[in-house]
This record gives C-alpha cells, sequence and structure tokens, in this order.
C-alpha cells in the first residue's frame, strides 16, 4: 500500500493502431507473370529502354500512337500481349491493383477467393495512368493471399498497393506520477498501465 506523496514510475504501453501501406511495383518478384504455353512472350515489360511499340499495334486511330513509361509508376507497367495470365502474392487486410487505362481493346480479369471481376479498356482518346483496376478489403493478415488474373491484348498493369495494421507502442516517459492520478488512470476504460517501481 502507498502512502502519502509517494509516487508510481510507469512503463506506458497506450497502443495506437495505424495503416502502414506497401506499394508493390510491377517488377516485384511478388508478380508472376506467365508466358504462353509454347514458351513465346505474353507479357511485355514496358520500360524506359523499350517504349510500348505493341501499344501502338492496338490503337491506330488513337491520338498517341504509343504509351509513356513517364506516367507509370517507377517507369515502368506490363502490357497483355494474347491470353496472359498472371498472379499476385501479398499479405494484408486490403489491396487495391491500378493499371493504365487507354482506348485499346484490352480486358482484364481478376480472380479472388471464388469470386472474379472483368475490366474492359473504355472507347476513349485519353490516357489514364494510376487507373484503379481492382481491390478487396476485410481480408485476413495472418495468411498469405493470391489473386490471379487473366487478360488479352491491349491490358495494362502498373502497381498494386497494400494495407496492413502496425501497433505503434507509445514510449516510456519515465514519468513521476502521484498515487492519486494513477488511480484515476487505472480506472478508466480500455488503459494498460504497468508498474515497473515504487518509489518510497
Amino acid at each position: 500500500m502507498l502512502g502519502r506523496g509517494k509516487g508510481v514510475l510507469l512503463a506506458q504501453l497506450f497502443t495506437f493502431v495505424s495503416a502502414a501501406t506497401t506499394t508493390i511495383d510491377d517488377t516485384d518478384n511478388a508478380w508472376t507473370w506467365n508466358n504462353n504455353t509454347d514458351g513465346s512472350i505474353s507479357w511485355y515489360l514496358i520500360k524506359p529502354t523499350r517504349g510500348c511499340t505493341v501499344c501502338g499495334d492496338w490503337l491506330p486511330n488513337a491520338t498517341s500512337p504509343t504509351v509513356p513509361v513517364d506516367g507509370a509508376y517507377n517507369m515502368t507497367f506490363h502490357a497483355a500481349h494474347t491470353d496472359s495470365t498472371g498472379l499476385l502474392k501479398f499479405r494484408g487486410n486490403a489491396i487495391s491493383i491500378y493499371g493504365i487505362q487507354f482506348p485499346g481493346p484490352g480486358t482484364i480479369t481478376f480472380s479472388f477467393n471464388g469470386s472474379s471481376l472483368t475490366y474492359q479498356n473504355p472507347p476513349q482518346s485519353t490516357i489514364q495512368y494510376d487507373f484503379l483496376l481492382w481491390q478487396a478489403h476485410d481480408l485476413s493478415e495472418e495468411e498469405d493471399h493470391l489473386v490471379s488474373f487473366s487478360a488479352v491484348a491491349g491490358a495494362l498493369i502498373d502497381y498494386a498497393v497494400v494495407t496492413s495494421t502496425t501497433l505503434d507502442r507509445e514510449p516510456n516517459s519515465g514519468a513521476m506520477l502521484p498515487c492519486s492520478t494513477i488511480a484515476g488512470i487505472a480506472a478508466g476504460p480500455l488503459t494498460l498501465i504497468v508498474i515497473i517501481a515504487l518509489l518510497s
């Protein structure tokens, strides 16, 4: 039992929950870009040293004959060629996959946890980067997840953003608190206080 005028040195274990996001570029090993069964290229990695010349084949009447890499994340993206398939492995409670929208014939279908969603490029004349293709929320963070996708010529995938929960513990300030203050804090809801030492 503490006497008058005595205090307690506390280690405060107040835990703050925050969200952390991780961007997975299309060149990251988390992606799997499958080739065709005959070994021919199914996906083209588009980068500054290799422009998307195949994009011009898909949109001969568009205002731009190609899709510049300047607006893409890390200046790279993947362009589907023919009957392209792939996978993305991740861990987190939410994920969003972004691509590039342009007036090509691209169609891509995402399959995840027994459901699927298909996106098709609209017949527009402008190029839009950071375009949301697919997303999922309220996922378990205790296991890895796998989303598969299949696409036809003209689908462009750029990157993914995964959200996860982080627990930030407030550092111990080593503050001396009066016993009356401690009693008031301890009585409050959802507060965890560890008494390290009693000072006499």
